[in-house]
């Protein structure tokens, strides 16, 4: 028997395979090759991209490695072995990912509530007391400040409060929040709340006691969220909110609102359950050579955002109210290219898979030092963070990086027991694994060709994806930065509300919208959900418009502005209107989009520091859409985005060689807001 089985062994084939990334189709297809034997990729896997490093491992090993990557299974069609994830595996894995949920939700909770305590309150709340005023007479700065303020979180009464309030809810019911759910339990909900279990009553019953027993409002005025905000102490105990979003990556920030009886703000405060972004990491194995390219992608993570601004509300002679916006990226101050260098690697996500730029050769080189054949997968948030770490100088080994993959609280990968190194996207994650690379690319070609991002283009590329992405999403970090002959600014712009909502809308919908305002009853049900999401799940109603009064708890919480959720008449329209504007060229070469306006107000304000000189402008017009959302109740919301969309047969000229028209504007603006002559353009 012995020598049977070592006869079929060496006949069965064997393979090999190495890739920073590689997509599971053309893996397949290789191992096909390799082997003779016919495998096929389904096409709902075949783009996921993987990392390789196995060489001469037996055909049945790898395709077993590869299955369990991708979450999938081999089945027998056709005669062929195909790679699938069936609807009954894909039920088992979510029922599975759940399970896992409520696990790490009930070991967090059980540590918590160990490190809290159920000691005397009393005795907590006067410790707590005590060194809260001892933190704010000594003012500590920086570091100090944040040490301090954790050192406040382990004794702070109310923390402990709501880790015994999750508690009663139950992990099962935790582990059932999404990233992009906002949920708000309460002991008396509305229709748009949950009802706290009645096993909750014990710890509110303390948490009114420890409110009461904080004393005057005066005492709690601090710069931080995580301490208590108390307002009216002594009021008519009304009610409790507990507001929580699904965990993510970025750790998660419970807030309790107790409430008076007549809808007054007792105390609010938010608990900070930091991300696992800070949590040590394991020290030891070989050293990771990390690549100048990857300490490029470091920096480009990092400029989400400006390095410096300019802004002033102004007047325009029409009497509408504009603001002077306008940033300077990280890579204009430093003087450097708007793509960091990376050239063609950003414009094809296809070809040049971020996962493998960013940690395919680290994985590799794990993978090497411990002598383990490797096949792994990781989620878009994980290289992202990897790209923070990096920036930190946080990951420089094999354990450090294996540790922060798949180690901690909120892990970004699972990894199996196996004597291989194999790692797949970890729930939560999983069901957001990865941007559609296809699509990415569309919507860059789409600018290459244009010189400019559409709202069109950017409709069709949000329709691919489940929702907006992020300001920190890999695919925004991406593509903002892909075309070095367009303003980043307008990228980021044009990815955010309201196109969620223009997408939906369809041509006929936004026409509609445009003619005169629609009721939200009337809307269909995508652009209803829209329009409820907007309204329920931001952190705070208050976000969006100005409360008539802060204090009020429905002035900052929509489930109690509106209980029976986004009233029908509530209006909903579109307004279109246009603008002259320019594409502006720098000096240096760098792009800005800006309306006449703004360039006047440039010019008038003669901004030096940071302030970009104009060496060409590109007459254009700026297209502003600006989505209004008109509750019954009086609140107005507005969302606003724009596309700038070069004059047909215009040029790029320096100032004084603009058409006369436009140079007469822009004299009369800047002279309007306080300018004096023109400014002359500065040439190359």
């Amino acid at each position: 028997m012995v020598l049977v089985t070592l006869a079929i062994l060496a006949l069965a084939p064997t393979v090999s395979h190495q890739a920073n990334a590689v997509r599971v189709g053309d893996l397949v297809a290789s191992l096909a090759e390799q082997s003779g034997i016919p495998l096929e990729c389904s096409p709902a896997l075949a783009a996921e991209p993987v990392v390789t490093e196995f060489r001469d491992r037996p055909l049945e090993e790898v395709l077993d490695a590869l299955a369990w990557v991708v979450a999938a299974e081999w089945e027998d069609r056709d005669g062929k072995r195909t790679l699938v994830r069936s609807s009954s595996l894909r039920a088992r894995l979510e029922r599975e990912e759940r399970e896992t949920r409520a696990r790490w939700w009930r070991a967090y909770i059980d540590d918590q509530l160990s490190q809290h305590g159920d000691g005397d309150l009393q005795e907590r709340l006067r410790r707590f007391v005590q060194m809260y005023q001892e933190f704010t007479s000594n003012e500590p700065q920086g570091a100090d400040w944040l040490t301090g303020l954790r050192s406040l979180a382990t004794t702070n009464p109310i923390e402990g409060l709501v880790f015994e309030l999750l508690d009663a809810i139950g992990e099962e019911d935790l582990a059932g929040l999404e990233a992009s759910d906002r949920v708000v339990y309460s002991d008396n909900p509305t229709p748009m709340q949950r009802s706290l279990p009645r096993s909750a009553r014990r710890a509110l019953e303390r948490l009114v006691f420890v409110v009461r027993s904080l004393g005057s409002p005066d005492d709690w005025r601090s710069r931080s969220s995580s301490l208590p905000r108390v307002i009216a102490p002594d009021a008519e105990y009304g009610k409790t909110l507990l507001i929580l979003r699904g965990i993510t990556p970025y750790g998660m920030r419970p807030r309790i609102v107790v409430a008076s009886s007549d809808g007054r703000v007792m105390m609010e405060q938010e608990v900070l359950i930091p991300p696992p972004l800070y949590t040590p990491l394991d020290d030891g194995g070989a050293e990771l050579q990390v690549s100048s390219l990857m300490r490029l992608f470091a920096r480009l993570q990092q400029d989400a955002g400006y390095a410096m601004a300019s802004g002033g509300a102004w007047t325009t002679p029409e009497g509408r109210r504009e603001i002077l916006s306008y940033g300077i990226s990280h890579a204009e101050k430093e003087g450097i290219r708007p793509d960091f260098g990376f050239g063609p690697i950003l414009r094809d996500p296809v070809a040049h898979d971020p996962t493998g730029v960013v940690l395919g050769s680290l994985l590799r080189q794990c993978a090497v030092a411990m002598d383990r054949p490797l096949v792994a997968a990781a989620p878009d948030d994980a290289v992202v963070a990897l790209g923070r770490r990096l920036v930190m100088g946080a990951v420089g080994s094999v354990e450090q990086l294996i540790s922060f993959l798949s180690s901690g609280w909120f892990a970004y990968c699972e990894r199996a027991q196996s004597e291989w190194l194999l790692l797949r996207p970890a729930p939560p994650v999983s069901g957001r694994v990865r941007f559609s690379r296809e699509a990415a690319k569309r919507f860059i070609s789409t600018m290459d060709d244009s010189k400019q991002p559409t709202l069109e283009a950017a409709m069709r590329y949000v329709s691919e994806r489940p929702g907006l992405p992020s300001l920190g999403a890999l695919d925004r970090i991406l593509i903002s930065h892909s075309v070095t002959t367009v303003d980043r600014a307008a990228i980021e712009v044009l990815l955010t509300r309201p196109v969620d909502l223009l997408t939906v809308l369809g041509v006929s919908g936004r026409s509609a919208l445009q003619r005169q305002p629609v009721p939200f009853a009337r809307l269909d049900s995508r652009a209803r959900e829209v329009i409820h999401r907007w309204t329920f799940r931001a952190d705070r109603a208050g976000d969006h418009w100005a409360p008539p009064d802060e204090n009020q708890i429905a002035a900052s919480e929509p489930t109690e502005r509106y209980p029976r959720g986004v009233p029908a008449d509530t209006l909903v329209s579109l307004e279109v209107s246009r603008v002259p504007g320019f594409i502006a060229t720098t000096r240096d070469g760098y792009i800005h989009n800006f309306s006449v306006y703004e360039v006047a107000m440039l010019e008038a304000e003669a901004i030096r520091h940071g302030s970009p000189e104009f060496a060409v402008l590109l007459p254009a017009q700026e297209v502003q859409y600006v989505v209004r959302v008109e509750y019954p109740d009086g609140v107005i919301v507005e969302h606003r985005t724009q596309e700038t969309v070069p004059e047909t047969g215009a040029a790029a000229v320096p100032r004084d060689r603009l058409p006369e028209a436009l140079r007469r504007q822009l004299d009369e603006l800047r002279a309007y807001f306080g300018g004096g002559p023109p400014m002359r353009a500065s040439g190359r």
